[in-house]
């Protein structure tokens, strides 16, 4: 690392708490006195604070039995992102021991989080083994990776404003799809953030000053992600729907079979009604016990009787029917070498190429180069990241990754 230990000494965390933080110790409220970046409240989130919110935000990513919304992504990614933040995704193939590299800017993260919803992916969980975290001098630049996590592709520029370093070489996210397979990838993580803070609002209290439509507004200091990167190498394996339904959440139920549930209990009902009415009908004859000869049934009301009881007993004794949901063929999901469905690959590589137009509009503003210089060297970086090989300092490492066995049988 570049920068001395003193000069990436982060200042110590306060002994005790302050009037403005939450019970769980995540947000301070009104005090900054400014939204933005504000890393002299490092202080207030002492070691620990990165890697609690990088749990947080995975609890929060693709909870069982929810669907994305949009509005719920960019809320989501409001919450736990800086709007400079990147997110890379880098996948690697156990097939080809290539990488594939996407980094999406804050903008795109929304849209990338709803194309995981709409491309059979149910819930998506993380499991972390041994996480570091280290406090950084907002004024420094953060490191670069370390080797045995550090890939062939330039990160993106951070350019300061770093509190909290996270991160993991034994990391292991587990996606379920719609149709009960599941992808488990193993790999390694690395987060960047620091304090934001950002004006929220709340209800007003009854006979509170308000401002607009009976809101209060507050200023709300969070740690937040500047860079997130991943780098997975993807395992499938296949659960029966069915011994995953009660741990995903709730499921809708087909029309179809919603119909036949009903129209089972409408017969059923008219059958206990029509042995209900034949008994007021046909009430039974006191017998008296004493005399043998009157609990004999006559020959006429034999077969009365018979059909009486063969129909209640029809109504009241038989087996409820089941009622199967329809089966969902393995073959409707169709993985690639990277263990991604094949339209969210193709979705994924326009959702690319849309950041880097961004991305290209950017640079041209900020640095006056010409588009085809650029567009150089977009090409020659692509060119880079196909010829990625893992053999040596990334598939290596995944592989001897210790997690249970159960997981891969």
């Amino acid at each position: 690392m570049a920068a001395s230990e003193s000069a990436r000494a982060a200042p110590a965390a306060l002994d005790s708490p302050i009037a403005g933080m939450d019970k769980m110790g995540e947000v301070l409220v009104n005090v900054a006195d400014r939204p933005g970046y504000t890393p002299e409240f490092a202080s207030y989130f002492p070691r620990g604070a990165g890697t609690n919110r990088i749990m947080q935000y995975f609890s929060e990513f693709m909870p069982p039995g929810e669907r994305p919304t949009h509005a719920r992504t960019r809320g989501l990614v409001r919450k736990f992102f800086v709007p400079e933040a990147t997110l890379r995704i880098q996948l690697l193939s156990s097939v080809t021991h290539l990488a594939k590299t996407y980094d999406f800017p804050y903008t795109a993260v929304p849209y990338f989080i709803d194309m995981c919803g709409r491309n059979q992916f149910l819930s998506m969980r993380a499991l972390f083994g041994e996480t570091d975290e280290q406090r950084w001098d907002p004024n420094v630049p953060p490191p670069s990776a370390p080797p045995s996590y550090a890939t062939r592709i330039p990160e993106p520029v951070v350019m300061g404003n770093t509190t909290h370093i996270v991160e993991s070489q034994h990391m292991m996210q587990l996606s379920t799809m719609d149709n009960g397979w599941q992808v488990q990838r193993i790999g390694m993580f690395r987060a960047l953030l620091t304090p934001f803070t950002t004006v929220e609002e709340t209800p007003a209290p009854p006979g509170a000053s308000t401002g607009a439509h009976g809101m209060q507004y507050h200023l709300e200091t969070r740690l937040r992600v500047q860079f997130l990167s991943f780098s997975t190498l993807a395992q499938v394996m296949y659960v029966p729907t069915n011994t995953l339904r009660y741990g995903l959440g709730s499921i809708t139920v087909p029309k179809d079979v919603v119909e036949r549930i009903m129209q089972y209990g409408v017969e059923r009902e008219k059958r206990r009604r029509a042995v209900d009415d034949d008994d007021d009908r046909h009430p039974k004859r006191a017998h008296n016990g004493k005399d043998a000869r009157a609990a004999i049934t006559s020959t006429e009301e034999a077969p009365a009787a018979a059909h009486e009881a063969e129909t209640a007993s029809s109504v009241h004794d038989e087996p409820i029917p089941q009622f199967t949901m329809p089966a969902v063929t393995n073959t409707s999901l169709a993985l690639d070498n990277f263990m991604v469905p094949g339209e969210m690959m193709n979705l994924l590589d326009i959702l690319d190429s849309v950041a880097r137009l961004q991305e290209l509009m950017d640079i041209q503003l900020r640095e006056g180069r010409g588009p085809a210089e650029i567009l150089r060297t977009f090409r020659e970086q692509r060119e880079r990241e196909s010829h990625v090989r893992g053999d040596d300092f990334i598939l290596g490492d995944l592989m001897n990754i210790s997690v249970p066995h159960a997981l891969f049988d």
